[in-house]
């Protein structure tokens, strides 16, 4: 929450996350809260307390790792399905160690504890790997720590989580892979991907190219250029062994436009997230 101390109550940072999460505007965004402990915490009682306090705060929320299991591999979309839109980590076990009749919140270790890495430990797309690993896409959450700008290079890889030293207002559209600046202009519209590889809303009945992806596989775009018609979603008229997809993070958002030579194509989302 911060490596700088202050002398806020614990429940009340809580209740103004909450609070901004209940918002309209924010009502599909999920959080993902890491409790820096750097302090030494001498027993259980603290910790039961803060514990205690998130689940009076966020309630069913909250994802908690004794009652749902690992939220790896979990998509956004089930995330929300679930009503989960919260997460807890630490690197201390210590928020394990709670005293009886309260269920654990916080993940310990956290899902990225395979690679915390700087700016020069990341090799830029289409290498992509983590200092010398090549395998760590889609098995492991992974943290970059920034302090001279990897943010738009990480989130092209598909790094889990960007963590800059500071940032600007400005500086947030790097951390956004799909929709363009000032996307999704209309939600009566269809989603395509732009030249950019970034998403846009245009007219349903533009004729353009389909965005679809070999079967059995995460990343193997595959983009007939001269199949054109209007938006069609997951009835596109994909090649024989391929279906109609979207792309997940940056990594395959980015392998997409390569596939698609730049071009406009459509791709099998909505501008919202159905209810």
């Amino acid at each position: 929450m911060s490596c700088i101390g202050t002398k806020r109550m614990f429940v009340d940072v809580l209740t103004e996350i909450r609070d901004w999460m209940l918002r309209e505007e924010n009502l599909n965004e999920i959080v993902v809260i890491y409790i820096d402990t750097k302090i030494f915490i001498p027993n259980t009682k603290q910790v039961t307390k803060g514990t205690q306090d998130i689940w009076d705060v966020f309630g069913d929320m909250v994802w908690s790792v004794s009652i749902d299991g690992s939220p790896l591999h979990q998509t956004r979309r089930q995330l929300l399905q679930k009503g989960k839109r919260v997460i807890f980590e630490n690197m201390k076990d210590i928020w394990l160690q709670l005293e009886d009749g309260v269920q654990p919140v916080v993940l310990a270790p956290v899902m990225w504890d395979a690679h915390q890495f700087d700016d020069n430990e990341l090799q830029e797309y289409p290498n992509c790997t983590i200092e010398g690993d090549t395998n760590w896409y889609g098995n492991t959450m992974v943290r970059a720590l920034s302090e001279f700008g990897i943010t738009e290079a990480a989130t092209r890889c598909g790094v889990n989580i960007v963590s800059p030293d500071y940032i600007n207002p400005d500086d947030m559209k790097m951390f956004v892979w799909s929709w363009d600046q000032m996307e999704p202009k209309s939600l009566d519209e269809c989603v395509a991907m732009l030249p950019s590889g970034r998403w846009g809303t245009l007219d349903c009945s533009t004729q353009l190219p389909y965005a679809c992806l070999a079967d059995g596989t995460s990343s193997t775009w595959v983009v007939d250029l001269n199949v054109l018609g209007d938006w069609k979603g997951s009835n596109a008229p994909c090649p024989t062994g391929s279906s109609p997809a979207v792309p997940h993070n940056g990594y395959t958002n980015t392998l997409l436009n390569v596939a698609s030579f730049g071009q406009t194509i459509w791709l099998n989302t909505s501008p919202s997230i159905p209810k």
